[in-house]
């Protein structure tokens, strides 16, 4: 959540875009509870969700075993059963030849417009196939139900003390921003969105 809310300061015109869909879905109410349901309608907040595990991945790389000789097409390499194989997902993400400008956040990357671009790209935030993340549901689901109570009713702004750039710090389980992400937190007049 710190990475996303950092981008959403960064980016206040992709914050309010956010906020109004979130207004949208929430019928312009303030005391609207939103359900399982309206998750589903918040397109956008996917958008962004997605873009930020995609520039702030938590998990730089996975290992896996191979299972049989694997001959990699088009060359006389072959990788033999049981040897370990590193897929730099950070990298993945990363690269120009997936992803346009990918250190500039852009939630249009995972937007319905590049959608048939985006088909070969990898994005894999919570590794892939049967050993991917067993809580990417819970996770996804938790990011959007706090980015919703917290856009709803609050504005993210930089201010003196904000990074720049972040700058990571690897932990045993994940990565996490250095030290610590600071940023104005301000009530939003909901009189603009009722």
């Amino acid at each position: 959540m710190s990475f996303l809310m950092y981008e959403m300061a960064r980016h206040p015109e992709i914050q309010e875009k956010a906020r109004r869909e979130i207004w949208e879905v929430c019928k312009y109410d303030p005391e609207y509870k939103v359900t399982y349901e309206d998750l589903h309608n918040l397109k956008y907040c996917d958008m962004i969700i997605n873009e930020t595990l995609r520039i702030h991945t938590s998990v730089t790389e996975v290992r896996r075993m191979c299972t049989t000789d694997y001959q990699v097409p088009g060359t006389n390499v072959t990788i033999q059963k049981g040897t370990f194989v590193l897929i730099p997902i950070w990298a993945l993400h990363n690269d120009p030849d997936y992803y346009e400008n990918p250190k500039e956040f852009n939630p249009e990357n995972f937007g319905e417009e590049k959608k048939a671009d985006r088909k070969n790209a990898p994005f894999f935030p919570f590794g892939e196939g049967i050993r991917s993340c067993i809580g990417m549901r819970f996770a996804l689901i938790q990011m959007k139900l706090a980015m919703v109570k917290y856009l709803k009713h609050f504005k993210y702004e930089l201010n003196s003390k904000t990074p720049k750039d972040i700058q990571y710090e690897a932990s045993p389980v994940a990565i996490e921003p250095k030290g610590n992400v600071l940023f104005d937190i301000k009530k939003v007049d909901i009189e603009n969105y009722i």
